[in-house]
């Protein structure tokens, strides 16, 4: 970022993550670094930054047009999500264009809110796949919805675009005030009201597991919205924290024991903390539509049951060696042999490791169907 907390006339934004406040902030400037040999690339993306072109004076041949950067890396580039909170922070506010509306403050906004874990949090903006409902083709956004002040319904949602050439166009969409359109914790109130699923949870939170509800995202699709969430089972164990004889200062130097501590130990009895003993485990996956909120093992699962049958199989991208164990000529196996280890070849001239170990698993399937083909002919 070119950033300054000096700009004439404009208020101040506090930088998420950093507790630094700045009234000026633009994301000119995309750095690669080379991970093999360390190289480091600055290419420029808005060449109206006055920050940026006092930098570019003082470093001259540092930094180089956006237009020089590889085809394969634009389409890696994204939007920044500490950017995008501050421009909606000022959006809860500054969306309102009437004068008199804005002077009353009649129809401010806010952030929603979701259940993270146990806790209810401010949501955060998180990157998204969709459609939209005036485009022909999927597009790669960063997204958050909003709410009214004081209401948890959904009121609109603000995206920044991710894909070339709109990169960096904002757009909102605005819901109707006359039509309920639930928000996130109107979702999650809706969650636990069911049933089945807090008996689900009631079983699982049992001592030495915790359930932990993961982040919410409110998918838009055509005029609605589906909401997902992801329900993760951590185990815990209940550990004393271990008295310590003298007081640490925030700088590291011991101080004096607090009255009531006697021979330098504090007098407080243990108190129990929780620590994961291990990753948290995927186990379920909720999904929200209208009044209908299910719960499901896998994500298809989940939005079969809140779309339909209108929901398209999710099919493999390559044919596997179960499809060629009936009746297949040996030269048909072989030459699906011969045509996965040149894709592992190819893979592996890619520095595509997933890809690779993808292909020699389905060579090694096909190599057995073969020895089995073999094996029953020689006999």
């Amino acid at each position: 970022y070119t950033l300054s907390d000096m700009y004439p006339y404009s208020s101040r934004s506090l930088m998420p993550g950093t507790g630094k406040e700045v009234n000026y902030i633009r994301n000119s400037v995309k750095v690669v670094i080379d991970a093999y040999i360390g190289n480091v690339d600055f290419y420029t993306l808005d060449e109206s930054d006055p920050v940026l072109n006092t930098y570019k004076s003082i470093f001259p041949g540092l930094f180089k047009p956006f237009s020089e950067m590889s085809e394969e890396l634009k389409k890696h580039i994204r939007y920044p999500k500490n950017l995008f909170s501050i421009q909606v922070d000022a959006y809860l506010k500054y969306h309102m264009e009437d004068t008199q509306v804005f002077y009353n403050q009649e129809d401010l906004w806010q952030l929603p809110n979701e259940i993270y874990g146990d806790i209810r949090l401010e949501m955060e903006p998180y990157y998204i796949i969709i459609k939209l409902p005036d485009e022909d083709k999927e597009e790669f956004f960063l997204l958050l919805p909003m709410t009214p002040s004081r209401k948890d319904n959904m009121i609109g949602w603000l995206a920044a675009r991710c894909d070339l050439p709109d990169y960096g166009n904002l757009i909102v969409y605005k819901l109707p005030k006359d039509k309920l359109v639930y928000g996130p914790m109107q979702i999650e109130a809706r969650v636990n009201q069911q049933t089945e699923i807090s008996r689900e949870f009631s079983l699982w939170d049992q001592r030495g597991s915790r359930v932990v509800r993961g982040n919410m995202l409110a998918i838009p699709v055509e005029d609605s919205f589906i909401y997902i969430e992801p329900v993760y089972l951590e185990a815990k164990q209940d550990t004393p924290e271990k008295a310590s004889p003298m007081q640490q200062s925030p700088r590291g130097a011991f101080s004096k024991p607090q009255a009531g501590t006697q021979g330098g130990t504090l007098a407080s009895r243990e108190k129990p903390a929780i620590s994961s003993a291990s990753l948290p485990e995927l186990k379920r996956i909720i999904a929200a539509s209208g009044n209908k909120v299910v719960m499901h093992e896998k994500l298809d699962g989940a939005l079969k049951a809140i779309l339909g049958d209108d929901l398209p199989e999710i099919t493999a991208a390559y044919e596997t060696s179960d499809q060629i164990k009936s009746g297949a000529p040996l030269t048909e196996i072989a030459g699906k042999a011969l045509e996965h280890y040149r894709r592992a070849k190819e893979y592996l001239k890619e520095d595509n490791w997933a890809g690779y170990g993808m292909e020699l698993n389905e060579l090694e399937k096909i190599l057995a169907v073969l020895q089995e083909k073999t094996a029953s002919k020689d006999q």
